[in-house]
């Protein structure tokens, strides 16, 4: 599950993503929080190699203040070829996310 879990207090957020082995591309990972029928950016990973696992983001000074809850989220991938650097057209999305926030 893709799942993530954000403790409030430390702005930490704990999930599961892993770029797998046969993967063409490197990609970066954002979080976005729905509500009221928009997308909010809540975190932006670093560059996530073939074969590397993600397991906590930081929640960005930008990202809108969030209470106690459960949220739907979803993530989008920004996927970069290895050799070039060169970024992909397509920006596949995860959607259904659920995130967990917590003091």
């Amino acid at each position: 599950t893709l799942d993530a879990a954000i403790g409030l207090s430390s702005g930490d957020i704990v999930l599961y993503f892993q770029n797998p082995e046969n993967s063409t591309h490197d990609v970066t990972l954002e979080l976005y929080v729905i509500s009221s029928g928009g997308e909010y950016l809540i975190a932006r990973s670093e560059t996530v190699k073939v074969g590397q696992t993600l397991e906590r983001l930081k929640l960005l000074r930008t990202a809108p203040t969030l209470g106690e809850g459960i949220y739907t989220g979803l993530y989008r991938l920004h996927c970069f070829d290895p050799a070039t650097g060169a970024q992909a057209t397509v920006v596949p999305e995860i959607t259904g996310v659920k995130i967990t926030a917590v003091r």
